[in-house]
C-alpha cells in the first residue's frame, strides 16, 4: 500500500508493505462496533510476519497502534524493536485504554487494554521508517489482532537549560543556605555540597520541582546539623538535574 491517506483524506508519503502470516478480518463482539478495533490484521501465532511503515514525512512523531483480537487469547504483544507492549485482546470495551506493561509472565492475563504508544514528545520517533511486529505472548493461545494505527507529528523535543547558580546567600544566624539557579519548568533538582570540588557525595536537598512560571529556582536549605560541614573554611555547592 502506498501513499497511505492522512485524517483529512489527503494522500501522504508514507507507504506500508506486509508479507502473508496475518490476514484482515473483523472481530466479533457489539463492544467494538464504531471502534478501530472491529477489524484489522488477524494472527495467531507467536511470530506473525511484521509490517514496515516507510518514508514517514516527519522529523519527530509518534505511533499509536491500535490492538484488538479474540476472546479466546489472554495475551498478546506489539513491538516496535524498542519498546515491546503487552495486552489482554478481548473485545471489552470500544473505550480507548492505553497499555502500559512492558514484561509478561506466561500463563498469566496481560491487562486488558486496545491502543499502545510509540515514542513521545521528549523521545520522539526520527526515522523514516518504522517496523512493527506482533503476536502471542509465550505460552498464549488463540488469536490477537491489530486494528490500525495513527502516525501523530510531533514538536521537537524541548531543550533543557544546564542548571547554572545564580545567586548564593547565607544567613549565619538562622543557617539559612539560599541558592538560585537556571532551570526548566517540569525538571527536578538536587543540590549537593563539596569540601574539595572532588567529592559531592553529600547531597543537601532533593526532588525540587522547577518552578513553572520562571526559569530559575530558589530553594532555602537549613544547614544547621550538617555534621560533614562544621567548622569548614570552604563550602562549594552544585545543583543537579535529576
Amino acid at each position: 500500500m502506498s501513499d497511505l491517506q492522512n485524517s483529512e483524506g489527503n494522500a501522504t508519503t508514507v507507504d506500508m508493505t506486509r508479507s502473508g502470516g496475518a490476514r484482515s478480518g473483523s472481530f466479533s463482539g457489539a463492544p467494538l462496533n464504531g471502534s478501530p478495533m472491529k477489524a484489522g490484521l488477524q494472527f495467531f501465532g507467536a511470530s506473525s510476519p511484521p509490517f514496515t511503515l516507510s518514508q514517514i514525512p516527519y522529523a519527530n512523531y509518534k505511533i499509536i497502534v491500535y490492538l484488538t483480537g479474540f476472546n479466546g487469547n489472554n495475551a498478546s504483544f506489539v513491538s516496535d524493536g524498542n519498546s515491546t507492549f503487552y495486552w489482554d485482546p478481548k473485545a471489552f470495551s470500544s473505550i480507548l485504554t492505553e497499555t502500559l506493561q512492558t514484561t509478561y509472565e506466561e500463563g498469566t492475563d496481560a491487562v486488558k487494554s486496545n491502543y499502545a504508544v510509540f515514542g513521545s514528545v521528549a523521545a520522539p520517533l526520527t526515522d523514516t521508517s518504522i517496523t512493527i511486529s506482533f503476536g502471542l505472548a509465550p505460552g498464549a493461545s488463540g488469536g490477537g489482532g491489530i486494528g490500525g494505527f495513527q502516525i501523530v507529528s510531533l514538536p521537537d523535543p524541548p531543550t533543557t537549560v544546564k542548571p547554572e547558580v545564580k545567586e548564593v546567600s547565607f544567613d549565619s544566624v538562622s543557617s539559612l543556605l539560599s541558592l538560585t539557579w537556571s532551570s526548566d519548568p517540569g525538571q527536578t533538582y538536587a543540590v549537593k555540597a563539596s569540601t574539595d570540588l572532588s567529592n559531592w557525595g553529600l547531597e543537601l536537598a532533593t526532588s525540587i520541582d522547577a518552578r513553572e512560571d520562571s526559569d530559575t529556582t530558589t530553594e532555602e536549605i537549613d544547614l544547621s546539623g550538617v555534621l560533614e560541614l562544621e567548622d569548614q573554611k570552604k563550602i562549594y555547592f552544585r545543583v543537579e538535574r535529576l
